[in-house]
């Protein structure tokens, strides 16, 4: 074996070691490395997740609040509309009050038309909120520009 004239073999061998160890320690804070990027990440992922959880609670207990309140109104005026029908043909079977029997068949139309107004305001809302996803951002711009010009003369 052809020697290095400045290098002895135990020199050349504990050379090796050291570059290989050397190696070795990169490697592993390459790898530690690596694995602390990940757990910053996934400690990262997991606020997120947490935060998006918190958001969809309250959304949950808003909607659980509010068809709560729907489901009660609607009881309600359910509850005089039927009230207002026995009460009409208690009328009709007994005594026929033509004016008992208008102020309560009025009242039922009455809790009917708020129930109506109720469940359409009720899906305009829903109507909205879907909209609002398929919103766009729009150049003001030349639409200001087309409206200025219509109004000019």
């Amino acid at each position: 074996m052809a020697q290095i004239p400045w290098l002895n073999l135990k020199e050349l061998i504990l050379l090796v070691i050291v570059a290989i160890l050397v190696i070795l320690v990169c490697i592993l804070l390459a790898r530690y490395s690596k694995a602390v990027r990940q757990a910053t990440k996934a400690k990262m992922r997991e606020r997120s997740l947490a935060s998006d959880n918190e958001v969809l609670a309250r959304i949950i207990n808003a909607k659980t609040e509010f068809f709560q309140n729907i489901s009660h109104d609607f009881k309600t005026m359910l509850t005089v509309i039927s009230t207002s029908v026995l009460n009409s043909l208690d009328i009709l079977d007994f005594e026929m009050n033509k004016d008992e029997m208008q102020k309560s068949l009025r009242l039922a139309q009455s809790e009917i038309m708020r129930m109506t107004r109720i469940v359409d305001d009720s899906m305009k809302s829903s109507a909205m909120h879907d909209s609002l996803r398929n919103m766009e951002l729009v150049d003001m711009g030349p639409l200001l520009r087309r409206l200025a010009d219509t109004y000019r003369v």
